[in-house]
């Protein structure tokens, strides 16, 4: 079965490829307040496939805040719920900035880039 894709709010995308038991989210912009909790619905929805990891690309994320930062946490929390991995794929420098600051950077696997 192909890959499937469609637009959700806040800019993000979401590909599940079932072939592979995975699920990919490519977010971009902001994640802030307004849309963070954009990330943990759709981790829990592609999370409804069973993938064995669920990756977010975040190379196109610009800013990240904590409330954005707790989402991830939280998508990680869902993730090992269901026996699934979450990891981290392309993170900008915003991102990748805020895990160090933060300590996070061991927390979340990073993914190869495709």
């Amino acid at each position: 079965m192909a890959a499937k894709k469609r637009r959700i709010p806040a800019g993000a995308v979401i590909e599940l490829n079932r072939l592979a038991g995975s699920a990919r989210i490519s977010l971009a912009g902001e994640i802030d307040i307004v849309n963070a909790a954009t990330i943990t619905d759709q981790v829990a929805a592609a999370l409804g496939n069973r993938p064995s990891i669920v990756t977010l690309d975040m190379a196109a994320v610009d800013f990240i805040d904590s409330v954005g930062l707790g989402a991830l946490v939280v998508a990680k929390k869902l993730c090992a719920a269901a026996g699934a991995e979450l990891a981290i794929a392309s993170p900008s420098k915003q991102v990748s900035r805020l895990l160090a600051l933060t300590g996070l950077s061991g927390v979340f696997g990073l993914a190869a880039t495709p």
